[in-house]
This record gives C-alpha cells, structure tokens and sequence, in this order.
C-alpha cells in the first residue's frame, strides 16, 4: 500500500490516496511485551495476527472530520468533561458521533458517560467521568471517538483515539519534627487507599539536604531523578511515619533537610508527590565549621579547627534540663573514619554558664600532616555529663601523581557541610611560600598541564562550602596540606611495526621497522632495541640496539644452537624514549620464524675406496640438524652401524668384526632431531640402502 503507516503504540492505520479500485486484505500482527524493572528490560510474552478487509470504490463522498483532541490525566475522585466536534464538508450530511473504550463500559466503577445528538454538517458530543480510586493504573485508558456520515450511497467513517490516565492523589499532612540525630516525618492515610483491584502496597520516602520546594508537573507522578531528591526508605502501606536516622548514622546539624511521600500502588503506578516538607536538628550541640591545615610537616603540622555554639532556647538546647557548667572537648584521631576507639583527647573548654559559651577555634600542633589526615569532633557536656557531639570532619588531603609535563591531583574530605568548589593554588618556585590560584572546579580531581619535566611544583587545595541553614557562617573555607610533585615522562613510546624477511638458503633474517615518531602520539623516541628468543618458550633477551633513529633494518647475527646454525627464533622491536629514566615501549607484537630443516640418505652407496661415494652419508646441504640417531641392520636384523653423527659417514663395515660387509640391501631407522622454533624436534626416518664392493681393493 501507498503513502500507508500504522502507530506501533495506539494502532491507528493511516492509508491515504490508495491507488485503485479493489478489495484489500490487511494483517495486522500485535506484539506483547512485559517490563521487568530488576534486569531493566522487555520480555517478550506472546503475539496474535489479525486481518482486516478494505473495499476501496469510487464516490465523491468525503469522511467526516473529528476535531484532535490531546491526552491528558486527571486525579482519582476529580472530574474530567470535554467536547468532541465532527464536521463533514458537505454541510447537508447527517452525522452521528459515538464512542467506545474502556471507561464506557457498564461494568467500570463508575462508568464515564459520553452523549450526543446527530446533526447535520456538524454534531457535537460531550464525554463527562469522574473516576474512582479503583480506577487508578499505571497504563492510560483509550477512549475511542466515531464519526459516520449519512450519505446514502457510500457512507464513511472517521476515527480518533484519546489517552486518559487515572493517578492517585498525594499523600498529605506530611510533617516533620526533629529529635536528638533523627527527624520523625508522619503523613495522613491516602484518599486512594488498600482497597479495589490496584491496592496501595507501600509509600516511598525522599529526602534532599537542603530546603527545596519542588512541585512535580501536571501529570507527573513519582520523584524523577533531576528533582535531586533521594530515596531513603519504603514503609508499608499500614505504615504513616518514618524516623530518617541516615540508616543508623545520625543526621548532620545545621542542614535544613526536605522530605517528600509517595504512594506506590500494586501494578507499578505512583501518586504525585506529596508537598515537600524542611526540617532542621535542634541545635543543642555545638557545629564543627573548619578543619583547614595550616602548615605541612611530617611532626610539626598544625591544623585549626572551629565550631559553632548550640543555641539555648525554646525548641533547642533546653538549659533547664541540661544545667551548667558546660564544657567543649575537641578530640581528634588520624585517618579518614576512625572508629570512636581512635578519638583521644586534644584540648578542653569549661563554661560556668550558657551565656559564657563562644563560639570557638582551636590550633593543633605537632602533626603529621605531610602524609596523614586527620578527623576531628566536639563532645558537649552538660554538669559533666554528654550532651552530644558535632558531626565529624576531616582535613582536605592532598594526593599527586606525576605525568608527562603534568601532575594529576586529586583530593578527599569527609565533611557534614556541603563543599560546592574547589581552588587550585600552585606555588611560584618550591619554598617560596606563594601560592597563586591557578584554576577552580566542581570535581575532586584536576590535571595540572603544559609543565616541564623534571621541575618540582607545590599545590594546595581551598575547599569553599556550606551548611544548607542560612543562619550558620558561610562561606565555610579550608586548605588542604602542601603537596609537592616533578612531572615525569612515564609515557613509553608505542612498538615500532616491524617485519621479518628469512632466507633459508643462506641462513639468514633480516628485520625491517618503521621509525615509531612517524607512527606513534609519543614522538621522543632516541633509541632502538631489538630483541630475541631462540624459542617461543624462551624469553627476549637484548641483542642489538642503536641511536641512529636513520635506520630501519638490521641483518641479524646467526644464531648457533649448540653449534648448530639456526634461523628459528621470536624477535621484538621496541622504542626507548630520552626521558631522564628512559622509558621502553611494551613488547606487545613479537614474529616468530622457524627453521625449514632438510635431511635425506641415499638409496646406494659404494665404499670400494675409489673417493667416489665411499660413505653413506646424507645428500649434500642437510641443514638445522642438531643431532641423529640411525641403526643400519642387514638382512638378518643384525645391527651393522649406528652413530648420532648427522654426517653418518658409515664406510661399510661391521661394527663387531670391523669387517667389510658384503654387498646387499641394509636397512636403517634414523631419528633425526631438527632444530624448530618450539624446541628440538624428532622425525622418523626409516628406509634402505644398497651397498656395493665392485672393484673393492682391500690393500687400501
């Protein structure tokens, strides 16, 4: 069919201009597929093929038209009502309108009605509902819309489809209220509860640490990902409170947290969520502010630390309840998250009433704070018993790695307030104490680049943050400890491509190469070095090497095997750089060559002393034997000769009696052991061998 398609969702079929007069036959093959959220694909379920048949005539009759209507959603217990207008351009043609789907039906609780009269040239008619929480799913229902005209000779007909989705409202009443390291949230039971044949199954809980009234779109259900919420939990159904202790953690002081609820239901759908709702902890501890090294040293580092006092009033620290004297005891341990038995004591502030407390800073001396981070906390005591404790905090620690003309750094902390960037400082010259700010970022690592080599560079790292309450100090600026690091050229160049030519015939190998600067990123190749293994079981050992970067070929020495020549054997190419410690490239690609031994014996010899084939020795130009094994028998099977001389050079006799053997045919098993490039290997040969004395002169 021409200019014909069909939507894979709705399965409307649009043919236009069909091309003649005919009886058309359409199959039409629907698909099933089933999402399974754990493996996150579609599973294939089944199929069934329909047909349809189309009688194309000639008429001068046009369908009617239906006005486009938009898909659209609509809450549980809310109402929808619209119009639905077709026209026909023959302004005398009665039309009538009706539609079918599933919310029409006599059985949907309750059912969506839609009304209309026939008219003449136009009719209008109204679709009205107003669903049920029953009626709630995650897939759209499809209310289709018919418009027939009255033509008496050919009547028409015209369609179109509408999506309806039916979602649950939000939860509401949520709230939130803060106690001790916890904050308690409740919400009301649903409107669209446990009840019909999509219950309610359990209510998701997120969270995002700062303050953000977020409002989903107008059929947007659930908490997408760019809302920067996060899922911390899930409750049941009977379940309308959740206690958010940042899974056993403790939640952090001084950040103002937003939560949000929505209710999950049977076949996958969610509610829209609920309005979110801020919360802070009490402020009855105090909050750490600053961990920032102040010099680097392997035992004389300082760090200074600073914190916040509590706040005494209604709803905060309750001073009735926890009475003076109070008392500050700033403790540290080393490392990044140290257990509470690493904690020992630094220093200790006493206060013989609330209106006396400060808020206070503190100098720790005698550190390693060259190689070592620390972690710091503030217990607070109440007339001598413990109130509570800051959140912990670390220093920033500064690590580096040395590149080529570069120096990657990277950097950790582990801080309750929200660090949002980060400057780079680089000192002028090592020991100069000045350091300029160089670059900035969002990320925790950058790449220091266009440095020379063999140059030491000192950075240090300024984090700027903040805690989401506005009503603590910002903005919260610490420093990492100095980390100094030279670039180095640690980049070796790539493997030269090289190739191999052998010539058996002269024992030779010839390796060609292409000079890596041509062909590799790295072009600081000064030197070359070539490589061997006489087998593939061997390793390379280094042969050859040269500095003339003009050549590309070397005529390699002849490889003895226990005396023997040989061309077998793996051979590398590879590049060494002019780094101050040079770098190699990595053998990556090696060639491997074997030998092409040849060894054959005569069928006839003549040992009768004329220096004319007086030996049975092998032909001439026998090559990478190593050694032989041969037995000659005579006719009997006695052993007349044997030797692991490859040139045999048997003259005849036997080797019992030293006497010359008579003429005749001998028989011989050889076991020649050719060398290969996967060690020494055996070959059988077996045959025979005529003798003969004519014109034998036994004075010589």
């Amino acid at each position: 069919m021409n200019s014909s398609s069909i939507n894979p969702l709705n399965g409307d079929l649009v043919w236009c201009v069909p091309p003649e007069i005919c009886i058309y036959n359409i199959a039409i093959l629907i698909e099933q597929y089933r999402f399974l959220p754990g493996p996150n694909t579609w599973f294939y379920i089944g199929s069934v093929l329909r047909d349809m048949q189309i009688t194309v005539g000639s008429c001068s009759n046009t369908p009617p038209q239906i006005n486009n209507m938009t898909d659209t959603c609509l809450i549980a217990g809310s109402n929808i009502n619209f119009n639905v207008t077709a026209t026909d351009s023959d302004l005398l043609t009665p039309l009538t309108l009706t539609a079918t789907g599933g919310p029409l039906l006599s059985t949907a609780s309750p059912p969506a009605t839609f009304t209309s009269v026939p008219g003449v040239g136009t009719t209008i008619g109204t679709f009205d509902w107003n669903p049920s929480c029953s009626q709630v799913q995650l897939l759209p229902y499809m209310i289709t819309f018919k418009a027939t005209d009255g033509d008496l000779s050919t009547p028409l007909v015209n369609f179109e489809s509408v999506f309806i989705r039916v979602i649950a409202p939000p939860p509401t009443g949520l709230t939130a209220v803060p106690s001790g390291t916890s904050i308690i949230l409740n919400w009301n039971y649903p409107f669209c509860d446990s009840t019909g044949t999509n219950p309610l199954r359990k209510f998701f809980i997120y969270r995002k640490d700062v303050c953000d009234p977020w409002s989903p779109g107008p059929c947007e259900t659930g908490v997408p990902a760019y809302a920067g919420y996060t899922l911390i939990g899930t409750v049941s159904y009977a379940t309308t409170t959740f206690t958010d202790n940042n899974g056993g953690a403790g939640l952090t002081n001084g950040v103002d947290y937003s939560y949000i609820v929505v209710a999950y239901y049977s076949d996958g759908s969610q509610s829209l969520a609920s309005a979110n709702v801020c919360a802070q902890l009490v402020r009855d501890v105090p909050i750490i502010t600053n961990v920032s090294v102040m010099t680097t040293n392997s035992s004389t580092g300082t760090i200074w630390t600073h914190w916040v006092k509590p706040i005494g009033n209604a709803g905060n620290l309750d001073t009735i309840v926890n009475p003076p004297p109070y008392e500050y005891r700033l403790m540290k341990a080393p490392g990044f998250n140290p257990p509470a038995s690493a904690y020992v004591l630094e220093t200790s502030y006493s206060y013989p009433a609330f209106w006396n407390l400060t808020d206070t800073g503190y100098v720790s001396t005698g550190l390693n704070t060259d190689t070592e981070k620390w972690t710091y906390k503030v217990d607070f005591y109440s007339n001598g018993i413990l109130k509570g404790s800051t959140q912990t905090a670390s220093s920033v620690f500064l690590s580096s790695t040395p590149a080529d003309k570069q120096v990657n750094l990277t950097w950790q902390h582990f801080v309750p307030w929200n660090n949002y960037i980060y400057h780079i400082y680089r000192e002028t010259s090592p020991g100069s104490t000045i350091f300029n700010l160089i670059d900035s970022t969002t990320a925790l690592t950058y790449a220091d680049t266009g440095l020379v080599n063999e140059v030491e560079y000192c950075y240090r790292i300024l984090t700027i943050g903040e805690y989401s309450d506005t009503t603590l100090p910002k903005p919260l600026r610490n420093y990492s400890q100095i980390k100094c690091e030279t670039p180095v050229d640690l980049v070796p160049p790539c493997q030269p491509p090289f190739d191999l030519v052998t010539d058996c015939d002269v024992i030779q190998n010839t390796i060609t190469w292409i000079n890596s600067n041509t062909t590799c990123a790295e072009q600081d190749a000064v030197q070359i070095n070539i490589y061997f293994a006489p087998t593939v079981d061997d390793p390379l050992q280094l042969i050859y090497s040269t500095t003339d970067m003009s050549l590309t070929s070397y005529m390699l020495p002849i490889y003895y095997y226990e005396g023997v020549p040989s061309i077998a054997g793996c051979y590398a190419v590879t590049a060494v750089d002019s780094a101050i410690t040079p770098n190699e490239s990595p053998i990556v690609n090696k060639i491997c060559v074997d030998n092409c031994p040849e060894y054959e014996l005569p069928n006839v010899f003549t040992p009768n002393g004329d220096n004319k084939n007086d030996f049975f020795t092998p032909l001439p130009n026998w090559r990478f034997v190593k050694d032989i094994d041969i037995k000659i028998y005579d006719r009997w099977g006695l052993l007349m000769f044997e030797t692991d001389d490859p040139n045999v050079l048997w003259n005849g006799t036997s080797k019992d009696t030293k006497g010359k053997c008579t003429d005749g045919v001998y028989f011989y098993v050889c076991t020649v052991n050719e060398i290969r490039i996967d060690g020494i290997k055996p070959r059988i040969l077996k045959g025979f061998v005529q003798l003969i004395n004519e014109g034998y002169n036994p004075a010589k």
